[in-house]
């Protein structure tokens, strides 16, 4: 039986770590086996080994990544992640919220799982890319760069092998929990499971903000509501200004912790159940507001980016301001008949060219 199904998204394009990697996530299944036939002597023996392997793999992993990067930041934020691994198992053993080991056995496998998908996919797959670009000739910065084009699917394919992680767990385990707990309970799980890919299939991951597939969603579906309602749809655009020089003179991670803010900010603008914040891609961000007269909305867009300009983030490469600035676009109707997506996309599109102007 499987709990975590290998499959060809969880290759990375190095055969020795890629082998490394199947033999961590066989001994998670042997694991998810063990715990499923209630066998607790099996199980010491199988984390044991876990734990042995898990040493010996990141030992082997960190020696590949040094020999091709050196001593770079990359390098060692990857061995810090490596060494936060065993502490986090130690701290669910800690927790002492469990009923019984069996319990507390289930929650390591699920954290297994969770934490072996988001490095091999996310993180060493990054990794991988980095050591790509750089034997080309390129440097980290660009290699970095590359990292954001090639990878632009990842959410997605993370999604896609977490949902057959959980197949795997619904078709091969699921009479087991049943047996364990009551159906109910089981139930329950796997509709948690179901909700938190459904919030990962729709949100961005550096910001939190929703994601440009979600806003094609919400776009079509608020479009429609607010024909028939005859209400103001309005969207804003807000693109960050000079970000690509930002980037380049102070680096990616402050460039993402930009972003980050920003997203924070856009959150906390929208506060109504109807308001819906999104990260479009790279420094563009959008916001959809229902019901929302034109006068309103660019007051809220302009506290927006009044307050974006109060974080008084240094931009001393900007050719306008000393500190990091946004522009905004907008374009806000009751949607008629010829109103599409497009056109109102467009609307905003070109007032946001202007705004930048």
């Amino acid at each position: 039986m499987e709990i975590f199904p290998w499959n060809k998204n969880l290759e990375i394009g190095n055969d020795q770590i890629d082998k490394q990697h199947r033999r961590l996530v066989a001994i998670i299944n042997n694991l998810a086996r063990a715990l499923g036939e209630n066998k607790l002597i099996e199980i010491n023996s199988i984390f044991t080994q876990l734990v042995d392997y898990t040493h010996y793999h990141f030992t082997s992993e960190e020696k590949f990544w040094k020999k091709s990067l050196g001593e770079s930041s990359l390098y060692h934020a990857h061995c810090i992640e490596h060494k936060s691994f065993l502490p986090q198992i130690e701290e669910i053993k800690n927790q002492k919220a469990y009923e019984n080991l069996t319990e507390e056995l289930e929650e390591i496998l699920k954290f297994l799982i969770r934490w072996l998908a988001f490095h091999i996919i996310d993180s060493d797959k990054r990794m991988a890319v980095i050591v790509e670009e750089t034997k080309s000739g390129r440097s980290e910065e660009q290699a970095k760069d590359a990292v954001v084009s090639k990878m632009s699917g990842t959410t997605q394919v993370f999604i896609e092998s977490l949902l057959m992680m959980y197949e795997g767990l619904a078709k091969n385990t699921i009479n087991l929990l049943h047996e364990r707990r009551n159906r109910s309970l089981a139930e329950e799980e796997l509709i948690k499971a179901n909700k938190m890919l459904e919030e990962l299939s729709i949100t961005d991951q550096l910001t939190g903000l929703f994601n440009r597939r979600h806003f094609d969603n919400v776009f079509k579906k608020e479009l429609l509501r607010a024909r028939r309602a005859k209400q103001f749809l309005s969207l804003v655009e807000f693109d960050v200004d000079s970000f690509k020089s930002y980037n380049d003179n102070y680096g990616h991670l402050k460039g993402d912790d930009v972003l980050k803010r920003i997203g924070t900010i856009l959150l906390d603008s929208c506060r109504r159940p109807d308001d819906y914040a999104f990260r479009l891609g790279g420094e563009e961000f959008a916001v959809i507001l229902i019901d929302m007269a034109p006068e309103s909305t660019l007051k809220f867009a302009e506290k927006i980016r009044i307050n974006i300009e109060k974080l008084k983030i240094e931009h001393m490469h900007s050719p306008s301001n000393k500190y990091l600035t946004i522009s905004g676009g907008l374009a806000c109707r009751i949607p008629t008949n010829e109103d599409s997506i497009d056109n109102i996309f467009n609307i905003a599109d070109s007032n946001l060219y202007k705004a930048k102007e």
